[in-house]
């Protein structure tokens, strides 16, 4: 069995493979300044996206979209402006976007049961 931090690596592994899948390109993967994170950096046609993965075990009580609340949202807006601010990207139109992994571990490995990507997922004040 993996344990929460694992389950989230993989959580995000499996993200990225199918944002590339999907015709992404994964530019930066767990951007870390002061106050925040970011997962996966990810540029498609004009837009960057930032993509918050939360990958939850398929009894899980609390949905992955439930736990980003309020005080995580700052933090990644606080990231995100971060990163713009270092690396500028005034061609981009940037997006919060959010992906909702669903797992069932047993025996023999992980396996992903459900995948729910969001778009747009919150706007930033």
């Amino acid at each position: 069995m993996m344990d929460r931090w694992q389950l989230g690596q993989y959580g995000e592994e499996y993200a990225a493979a199918t944002l590339e899948k999907n015709g992404y390109t994964i530019v930066r993967r767990n951007f870390k300044c002061h106050g925040g994170e970011i997962d996966i950096i990810a540029k498609k046609g004009n837009t960057l996206a930032f993509v918050e993965v939360k990958t939850r075990e398929a009894h899980s009580m609390v949905s992955g979209f439930e736990a980003i609340g309020p005080r995580k949202r700052a933090a990644l807006v606080q990231a995100v402006r971060y990163y713009l601010w270092s690396f500028p990207q005034p061609d981009l139109q940037p997006r919060f976007d959010a992906v909702q992994i669903t797992v069932r571990q047993d025996g023999t490995g992980c396996k992903v049961v459900g995948f729910d990507y969001r778009k747009g997922a919150f706007d930033v004040e």
